[in-house]
Order: C-alpha cells, then structure tokens, then sequence
C-alpha cells in the first residue's frame, strides 16, 4: 500500500512546522494509522525534540550517500505506538543543500516506506528541495502565524511553488522563469522599476491574465496547474479573535489576489504548554493532552483525513460574491458576517477620502459595479474615481465623489482638488502634507512605465 504524503512547509523559520509535523502525526497514530515522520530541513533539523527522541540513533544523511540504506531502515521507534521517526540530528553540513538526484532518490524512497501516512517536515525559505517535496507530496500545507512578516514570506513561498510546478510542466516561459529569459517572456524588473512585481515572482492570477491577453496556445494547461494546485493554510499561535479569523481572511485574499485556491485547514490556539513540552523534550500530546491547543491538532488532522485530490473544475478569476469580498467563509454566522463589516467600517473610518482608480486589466476586464464605492459613501468618505465601466453608478460625480478619466494626470488632479476640497473644512485626520506628492510620484511613475511598455510593443 503507498503511503499517503503529507508535506509541512513555511515561508519563514520558527513558525512551528515540527510542532504541526510532529503532533499531526502523533494524532493520525491514535486512529490506529501507522506513520513515520521524515525530518527533510536539511541542515536545519529539530523535528526528533517534538517527537520526543532526543537522540535517534540513525540520520536522513545516510540515505543520501551512494550506496547507503534506504529510508524505511533508518526509520526509528518513537515513544508513542504506531509513530516511527527519520531524523536529521546527526546530518552534516552538506546535507544543506543536497543535489537534484539525491532529493529524487528521497521523494521515491518516501513512496515505498512502510506507512499509511508519511509526515514530511520542511525547512523554511525556498531552498530547490522544500519546493520540490513540497510538490510531490498528496496533501500540502504550509503554517503560518499572525504576524505580517510571516503572512508575506507564506505568499513569497506560494509563488515560489507554484511557479516550480510550472516549470515541472513546461510551462515556465508563461512567468518568464526559464534560465535565460527571452524578450517575448517580459522577464522581470528591477526593482524600483514601477512595473516590477511584489516578491519578485508572478502570481498564479497575474500569469493567467497575461496568458489570456496574448492568447498564448497552452491556456488549457495552465489552467489545470493553477486548479490543480492547492496547499491548505493552518495558524499557528492565535492569541485572539482576529487571529482565529485571520486564516480565512488569507485564503480568500490568496484566491481573490493571487488567484491560489487556499484551502484552510484551521488554527492552532497559544498555549504556554507547547514551550513546556519542548523544554522536556516531550510531545505535546502525550505530555498535555487535555489543552485547548490539542483539540486545535484534533480538528486540523481530522481536516487532512477529509482532503481530498484538487480537480481541475471551477474558474480561475476569483469570483465577487459577497463572502469573498467580506474575507468570510459561505457557512459564516451571522455574527461572524457582522464582525466582518465592523472591520470594514473601521478601516474606513480612518481614512480621509477614499481612493480607487479602476482601469481595464490586460484582459480587458472593467470594473462591474463597484460596491466598495458604495461602502465608503456609507462610511462618510468621498471617492477619488475614474469613469470607468459601471463606476458612474455607484460614484454620483461632485456629491460623492470625484469621476475623473483614466489617466494619471487627471487621478493627480482629482486628488489636488479633493486634498484642497477637506483642507477648507479643517485639516484632514491622517494628513502629513506630502501624502500627495507621493502618490502622484506613483502615479506618474506608472504612467510612465506603461508608455515604455507600449513602446517596447511598438519597436518589437
């Protein structure tokens, strides 16, 4: 029987991958499941602490050497039935960064252990061989904590995989992620450059838009990368309500902007018991299966038994329905559904006007209708706007706000003639006085970077 795989991964260090690893499996064990955890942060191994094996006797390096044994004789009985450990405490250095044909030979050897689950540990960042284990396993999920640092560096990490897949599928030259990028792949700008991306890598949503606006052959298969990928999200260390929420919000921002089907497998709450575990070098949920974090563990592994294989079915543009736009699941409560307009209103509540330039993206798409204009008039904010698709109904010119055409000139104007409009009535709320100057740096920098674009096509 071939084990099922699941991969634990994370953009950044420290954000509990082992302690996830570790107890997901320990928990899949208590259902009578037979599993090995595999300790793959090379150079960086710690997942022996939270599997209670302080010092296992063999090492993943072993299994890396030519000629050396296979994983399923380096695997090592933990404290807890049912649960056998392939650590990495003994690695050396060179483990850090193993070759191609050594991560190969792992991902097969991974496949043949003796298990019914295989629980992969991966170290942070965006090392070839996290990203490569990451994808060859059946169910991927990367941890994150509520913390901006680590909610950027799990979207760097996002598109680093998903533009790995691409290249796993020959489809690398649709991001401009070939070794030698030519003209035609628009490679990426240097930064400071206005057109440069976020993170320096495309996101699956912004490669799909350029694809349908040059009409490139392989749409069909890109489509089905982009639905067939689909890591799951778990928070680690929610101390609060908004933290708890925070991981849906994530999903459906991922899906809307991105254009990466999260899916959300749920939160892992603080408990001052995870740090006394570790200090005894103890699994948690031997050691303090009575806490609210344990039952946290219960609900994401009983999550993972659920998952099953994306299918290619649905549509990559993200959709507009309410539950998206509020950052809310379908099943939300009522309550939650106020929470969420409560976040809306505060946010509203501290600006001074209200600002969205909608253009017409490289498909050619406008904006429909514009509720977020209607959400800021009912919020007391007047709106800086452009005339734009269904814009005019939901942004009453000189009442509510300013219509203006889609140009940079006539946004800086606007936005002049509004800053001048509040200064008049008192000095706006959050205003340093070079706020505008700034933005129009932007804007006309942007401007100017879509003129050299056009006359890139031109030339070409």
């Amino acid at each position: 029987m071939i084990p099922r795989v699941v991969a634990i991964a994370g953009g950044k260090g420290g954000v509990g991958k082992s302690l996830v690893a570790a107890n997901v499996g320990i928990f899949l064990a208590t259902l009578g499941k037979r599993v090995i955890l595999v300790d793959a942060a090379f150079g960086a191994a710690n997942l022996h602490i939270f599997a209670g094996v302080p010092r296992p006797s063999r090492t993943l390096s072993e299994a890396l050497v030519e000629g050396g044994p296979g994983l399923a004789e380096l695997a090592v009985p933990t404290y807890v039935p049912g649960v056998k450990l392939i650590g990495g405490v003994y690695d050396p250095p060179w483990v850090a960064e193993p070759a191609p044909a050594q991560v190969e030979r792992i991902v097969e050897q991974i496949r043949a252990l003796p298990a019914d689950w295989v629980v992969v540990d991966l170290g942070p960042g965006l090392a070839a061989a996290s990203l490569e284990l990451f994808l060859a396993a059946d169910v991927q999920v990367i941890v994150a904590v509520p913390d901006p640092t680590s909610i950027e560096l799990m979207h760097r990490f996002t598109k680093a995989v998903f533009l790995r897949s691409l290249e796993r599928r020959g489809l690398a030259h649709l991001a401009g992620t070939e070794s030698r990028p030519s003209r035609e792949s628009r490679p990426l700008r240097a930064p400071g450059h206005p057109g440069h991306l976020e993170g320096g890598a495309a996101s699956a949503l912004e490669v799909y838009l350029r694809a349908v606006h040059d009409q490139i052959a392989e749409i069909g298969a890109l489509r089905d990368a982009i639905l067939g990928f689909s890591p799951h999200l778990v928070i680690n260390s929610a101390r609060s309500k908004s933290d708890m929420e925070l991981g849906r919000a994530v999903t459906s921002a991922a899906r809307r902007r991105l254009g990466t089907p999260f899916r959300y497998l749920g939160h892992l709450e603080y408990d001052e018991a995870v740090w006394a575990s570790t200090r005894r070098r103890r699994p948690l949920l031997i050691e303090h299966p009575e806490t609210r974090i344990a039952k946290c563990f219960e609900r994401v592994a009983r999550g993972l038994l659920a998952v099953r294989p994306p299918t290619p079915e649905g549509d990559v543009l993200p959709p507009d329905s309410h539950y998206e736009l509020l950052e809310v699941s379908p099943t939300a409560s009522f309550e939650d559904i106020r929470r969420a307009n409560r976040r809306i209103r505060d946010i509203y509540g501290a600006a001074d006007f209200f600002c969205l330039t909608a253009m017409p993206d490289i498909s050619g798409r406008v904006e429909g209708f514009g509720l977020v204009y209607l959400e800021a008039a009912a919020g007391g904010l007047p709106s800086v706007a452009t005339a734009i698709g269904g814009v005019p109904d939901a942004v009453v010119a000189d009442e509510t706000g300013l219509l203006v055409s889609p140009s940079a000139e006539a946004i800086k104007d606007a936005i002049r003639r509004q800053l001048r409009r509040q200064s008049s009535n008192g000095v706006p709320k959050h205003w340093d006085g070079q706020a505008a100057t700034r933005m129009i740096e932007v804007l006309m920098r942007v401007e100017t970077w879509r003129q050299v674009e056009a006359q890139d096509s031109v030339t070409a």
